[in-house]
C-alpha cells in the first residue's frame, strides 16, 4: 500500500534548541513554512497552545511564536510534537 503524502509545504531538517515560555527546552527536527516537529525529554506534556522562541546566532535573529499543538508522539528518544505555527514574529538582535 502506497501512502500519500498530504502535506501543504515540504519539510526541511533542521536542528535548533528552543525555549518554550514555561522555560523548557526541546530542539527542533524539521520545519515547514507553516509549522515544525520538535523533540522534548521523554514524558513532556503540553497544553494545547504554547509560545516558543529560538535565535539564529549566524543571522542575528530571534524568532517567537505562538504554536498548535497537534500530535505528541512517544518517542525513543523523548517526546515528539508537531506543531503548527500561529502570529510568529522576528526580531533583529542587531550589529555585534
Amino acid at each position: 500500500m502506497v501512502l500519500l503524502d498530504r502535506r501543504a509545504h515540504a519539510r526541511e531538517s533542521l536542528r535548533l534548541r528552543l525555549r518554550l515560555a514555561d522555560g523548557r527546552a526541546a530542539r527542533t527536527v524539521n520545519v515547514c513554512p507553516a509549522g515544525l516537529y520538535l523533540l522534548m525529554p521523554p514524558g513532556a506534556t503540553l497544553d494545547p497552545w504554547v509560545s516558543i522562541e529560538f535565535v539564529l546566532p549566524s543571522a542575528r535573529l530571534r524568532f517567537r511564536a505562538v504554536g498548535e499543538v497537534l500530535r505528541v508522539e512517544p518517542r525513543r528518544r523523548g517526546t515528539g510534537v508537531a506543531m503548527r505555527l500561529h502570529a510568529h514574529t522576528i526580531q533583529s538582535l542587531g550589529n555585534p
